[in-house]
C-alpha cells in the first residue's frame, strides 16, 4: 500500500498542489539538515559574503535559512504557498522567521531583484517543464553580472522529454542549453545528501552570470 497521501490538487503550477502537501506533512524533498556542500561553499567564501543579497525560491521547511543568515548574507526567502511559508517560519527562530514570506517568483514588483545570488534546490524540478525556458530567463533577470546562480539541480543524461513529476527531471543537455545564454557552468559535482525521491541524479552546480549576457525578451 502507497504511503503517498490522497490528494486532490494535480498542477505542481498552482498554489493549491503545494498548500495540500504541506498541510498533510508530505514533503518527501525536504532534506532533514543543512546540506553539505552548500555548508562548505558558505565557510569557503565567508570572506565576501556579510550584506550581500541571496535569493531563496521554493524556501518552504528547508533547513538551510538559518545558517544563510548567520553567514551575514541579506537573504530572501519566498514560496509560493502559504502553507510551505508557515511550516517554514515554524521551524525558524523568530528573528529569522519574518525573512520567510509569500511571493511568487515570476512577478517582478514581488521579487525586483537584482540578487549577488540565487540558492536553488528542489525549486526549478518543482516548475512543470512548460515553465523551464521562463525559469532560466527569469534567474539571469534577478542575478546581477557577476553573480552566481548556485546549488543542487535535478539532472542526468537521457531524461525522458515528458517527464513525471513533480519533482520533474531536467536532461542534462538541456540544462546547459537553458542556462548557457546567460551563465558559464564553474562547478559541479554529485550531491552526497540526494534523498530518494532524486534517484541519486541530484547535483551541486555553480553558474556564474555573464556580464554581457542579454535577457531583453
Amino acid at each position: 500500500m502507497s504511503d503517498t497521501p490522497a490528494f486532490s490538487a494535480r498542477n505542481a503550477a498552482e498554489p493549491a498542489f503545494w498548500n495540500e502537501r504541506f498541510s498533510a506533512g508530505f514533503t518527501p524533498w525536504q532534506l532533514p539538515a543543512m546540506p553539505q556542500r552548500l555548508a562548505r561553499w558558505l565557510s569557503e567564501r565567508a570572506s565576501e559574503l556579510a550584506g550581500t543579497k541571496l535569493l531563496v525560491p521554493g524556501a518552504g521547511a528547508g533547513p538551510e535559512l538559518p545558517e544563510l543568515v548567520a553567514s551575514g548574507l541579506r537573504v530572501d526567502a519566498i514560496d509560493y504557498a502559504d502553507a510551505a511559508v508557515r511550516a517554514g517560519q515554524a521551524r525558524l527562530a523568530p528573528a529569522v522567521a519574518p525573512l520567510l514570506r509569500q511571493a511568487d517568483f515570476f512577478d517582478s514588483a514581488a521579487v525586483p531583484g537584482p540578487y549577488r545570488f540565487i540558492y536553488e534546490r528542489t525549486f526549478a524540478c518543482a516548475l512543470p517543464p512548460e515553465q523551464r525556458a521562463d525559469w532560466a530567463w527569469r534567474v539571469a533577470q534577478l542575478v546581477e553580472p557577476g553573480g552566481e546562480l548556485l546549488g543542487y539541480f535535478y539532472a542526468m543524461a537521457d531524461a525522458p522529454e515528458r517527464p513525471r513529476g513533480p519533482p520533474f527531471v531536467y536532461d542534462r543537455a538541456l540544462l546547459d542549453a537553458l542556462l548557457s545564454p546567460y551563465f558559464t557552468l564553474v562547478e559541479e559535482e554529485p550531491s552526497p545528501d540526494a534523498l530518494p525521491v532524486f534517484g541519486g541524479h541530484e547535483r551541486w552546480m555553480r553558474w556564474l552570470r555573464q556580464p554581457r549576457a542579454a535577457i531583453a525578451r
